[in-house]
């Protein structure tokens, strides 16, 4: 139990030192605990560039590209992340630099640097999505714009988008048609679909169909079977068969209706030359 002349002398003590009174050396003071900065409040710790930092955030602002004050905010995030992830390959060169290295800090640092690479994950995530639902938005405002853009052109009057709550210039807009239509003029026309007389002539390698009238009229004209068997223009037999009807009945030539002597004798005729080729005349 201390004396009251002690407790006196440490109370006359503590006003001796307060701690830092100047900024520089309250700054200074509040890193006393840091170890590896990966969950200070302050991003840049000290011995860090600011330059580097300002570099990596111009960079991925430009990449990300906000379009409004809550996507500036998580990309601000973003930047924050990325930095404090850069600074894990340091931090574990250093560790591992000793003799023997502190495997649990090793581990610490593993554990904080999965964290902040879920948390990266999550917010770019966010933002993806926000800057989606945005573009939508500006899409479908434009479309409604080219269309009162259009309109005013044809009747001739001025076009006032702010009227109607555009944020979009005329500029802008018109730049945006003529965008449209270069794309539409560059792929054509769309295609028609062929009548039946555009349809294209497909080949077949399998050998035409005979017409079987035709080898009836070849037969009749005085024409074996198997000679009129053997032509494989289908065209040709089509239209002989149909000169031979159209001459009034060629096939009939020089009979007169209803003469059974005349086809008699046709039909022997055909008989000779059937049993000179060896094979039976179809009855």
């Amino acid at each position: 139990m201390s004396t009251p002349a002690q407790s006196a002398a440490n109370l006359a003590n503590s006003h001796l030192s307060t701690g830092p009174k100047t900024e520089e050396g309250k700054a200074a003071s509040s890193q006393n605990s840091l170890k590896h900065g990966l969950t200070a409040k302050t991003v840049l710790l000290p011995g860090e560039d600011p330059a580097k930092y300002q570099a990596l955030a111009q960079g991925m602002t430009t990449d990300l590209a906000p379009g409004n004050t809550v996507e500036s905010s998580l990309v601000t995030e973003l930047v924050d992340l990325q930095w404090r992830l850069q600074r894990v390959p340091r931090l574990e060169a250093t560790i591992l630099s000793f003799d023997v290295p502190d495997f649990k800090a090793l581990n610490n640092i593993s554990l904080h640097a999965a964290r902040i690479k879920r948390q990266f994950s999550a917010s770019l995530k966010e933002l993806r999505q926000l800057q989606a639902v945005r573009k939508e938005q500006q899409e479908a405002a434009m479309e409604q714009a080219v269309i009162l853009r259009r309109a005013d052109v044809i009747l001739k009057r001025p076009t006032d988008l702010a009227q109607f709550g555009f944020v979009f210039t005329v500029h802008e807009v018109d730049r945006h048609i003529h965008l449209a239509d270069a794309f539409t003029a560059a792929k054509g026309p769309s295609p028609t679909p062929a009548g039946p007389s555009e349809r294209p002539t497909t080949l077949s390698c399998a050998p035409p169909k005979r017409n079987p009238m035709f080898i009836v009229c070849r037969a009749l004209a005085g024409v074996s079977p198997r000679t009129a068997r053997s032509s494989i223009d289908g065209e040709a037999v089509n239209a002989e068969c149909a000169a031979t009807t159209a001459q009034g009945g060629a096939v009939t030539a020089g009979l007169a209706p209803g003469s059974v002597s005349g086809r008699e004798k046709l039909r022997t005729r055909n008989e000779g030359r059937v049993a000179g080729s060896g094979r039976r005349e179809p009855k």
